[in-house]
């Protein structure tokens, strides 16, 4: 399946071959429309359909982002999937998905400026309200003074609010002796140096431990390492000192933007940023897992007959993994989940495979495990995701390459019902000197550091949410938030990262995976 990036001010033409995908239908003098759906969802009677031109076997489509003129194009307006339905001359229709399209800056939106106070009284908002003598805290004592004492503050509290004599400090102590939102929750931290706080510092001044102090958890299990790419942040995840159980419960804060940036030139940078945007959606698949069920399971999984062969490779998870070089190699799985996330290996310009999946006998995607990987990790692995099961379903993955080249696969992730919240962080990007401080390169620039930002924002948006993205950057001040280096946040950076992570992570719903 091709994936197009359009930038939410793209208008692009994109071209789809149809006889691939509709092998049983005589596409002369057939017609072809395409429909745009959520990552995961099928067409329906509902569905809209837009006509196109069916031309040599395949099909042009222009599509335009969401703030582009979508005059004469289909409209994108957050990453999604590309569907066409074909209609023959002798009335037969088939529909099949034929693409993704990633919306970069696209998907949830972000919170409002960070860090600032939002009031609401008597249904007014705003960083700064001004009462009325109707409005709690401007009135008499009376019937709105009385509503206040269900906010946990007691009478004499809410006399005092009520006659506009109340105390800074009297409302103060009235808000902290509410629990914290998350309270009883473990928070688990993955990524750089600046989730370690190695900096100059006390401790609990650093970004992971005020999160987990300001959410009222329980405990910090920092995972984070100095120098970790979002390529390495996925395999410590599956072969390091935090590797990932599946069906754990918590918030997860993941931050590895800068060191992907701080790394590149101009040979590595476009590879690192398909590396970067796969390492995170596999990332987000094992953290929302409730198994990772092994390659050499028997049970609801079939692996076609002396064409798979254990072998070893220095990121393993599980002690094994299987590779196939046949052409029509498959693995056949027979699962009730809604969900399920295929797990390959993909390495950086080596012979491996592309793959076909097909769900209850119907082509669902392809896929190659080539050049899909971040030039940081010698191996990386990666996720296919099947999504929107119902009922009893059957996925085949097939080798769907020349025979000789590789496909490795390590077993399936079932997606758990209730998934662990994650707030990924973006990175303020820091001037020149700070992200060149492995040397100058054209690539490490706040620009394109910005681009890294976009891939984590559209990436996050195919998932639901409790997958939610902290973007510090409205409030931070390179020159008065970053150490000597020009590159890591001192304290007040940090706190300044920590407040943009807080403001995630109390959006979450704690009756989900956050609570043990």
């Amino acid at each position: 399946m091709s994936v197009l990036e359009l930038s939410r001010v793209d208008i692009i033409d994109e071209t789809y071959p149809l006889t691939p995908l509709f092998p049983g239908l005589n596409l002369a003098g057939a017609t072809v429309s395409v429909a745009v759906l959520a990552v995961g969802r099928k067409p329906t009677a509902a569905t809209v359909w837009f006509p196109q031109t069916l031309a040599a076997g395949s099909v042009t489509v222009r599509l335009a982002g969401p703030d582009a003129d979508s005059t004469g194009a289909v409209a994108v307006s957050a990453t999604s999937e590309l569907w066409a339905k074909v209609t023959t001359a002798d009335g037969q229709v088939d529909a099949a998905k034929i693409g993704r399209v990633n919306v970069l800056g696209g998907g949830q939106p972000l919170a409002a400026p960070l860090g600032i106070p939002v009031v609401s009284v008597n249904g007014k908002t705003g960083s700064a309200l001004s009462l009325t003598a109707t409005d709690v805290g401007a009135d008499a004592a009376g019937a709105a003074a009385a509503a206040t004492t269900a906010g946990a503050l007691d009478a004499a509290t809410a006399t005092n609010v009520a006659s506009g004599a109340a105390t800074s400090a009297a409302l103060r102590a009235a808000f902290e002796r509410r629990p914290a939102p998350l309270e009883g929750t473990i928070v688990r931290a993955y990524g750089d140096s600046f989730l370690v706080d190695i900096m100059n510092f006390p401790t609990e001044q650093g970004i992971a431990p005020l999160v987990a102090s300001r959410v009222g958890a329980t405990s910090l299990v920092n995972g984070a390492i100095g120098g970790t790419t979002m390529g390495q942040a996925l395999s410590g995840l599956i072969d390091g000192p935090g590797i990932w159980t599946p069906g754990t419960h918590g918030l997860v804060i993941l931050k590895a933007v800068v060191n992907s940036v701080a790394n590149v030139d101009a040979a590595s940078d476009a590879q690192e940023k398909i590396g970067f945007a796969e390492a995170l959606r596999s990332i987000l698949c094992i953290l929302r897992s409730s198994a990772w069920v092994n390659e050499d399971v028997t049970t609801n999984q079939t692996l076609s007959a002396g064409q798979w062969a254990p072998v070893t490779v220095p990121i393993i998870r599980g002690g094994s993994i299987v590779k196939a070089t046949q052409n029509g190699a498959t693995v056949t799985i027979t699962t009730t989940a809604s969900e399920i996330d295929l797990t390959m290996l993909t390495f950086p310009n080596a012979a491996t495979a592309k793959f076909t999946v097909t769900v209850n006998g119907a082509y669902h995607g392809s896929g190659t495990t080539q050049n899909q990987g971040s030039p940081s990790t010698s191996y990386h692995h990666m996720v296919y995701r099947v999504t929107g099961l119902t009922g009893t379903s059957t996925i085949v993955l097939t080798h769907a390459d020349t025979t000789g080249l590789e496909l490795y696969y390590d077993g399936f992730l079932t997606a758990s019902p209730q998934p662990p919240g994650v707030v990924v962080c973006l990175d303020a990007p820091p001037a020149a000197a700070g992200l060149q401080i492995n040397g100058a390169t054209a690539n490490r620039t706040a620009a394109n550091l910005d681009v890294y930002n976009d891939l984590i924002v559209g990436v996050c948006s195919e998932f639901d949410g409790l997958v939610r993205v902290a973007d510090p950057r409205p409030r931070f001040n390179n020159a008065n938030d970053r150490v000597a280096d020009l590159l890591h946040p001192n304290a007040i950076g940090a706190a300044k990262y920590a407040d943009a992570i807080y403001a995630q992570a109390i959006l979450l719903p704690a009756s989900e995976g956050l609570l043990p």
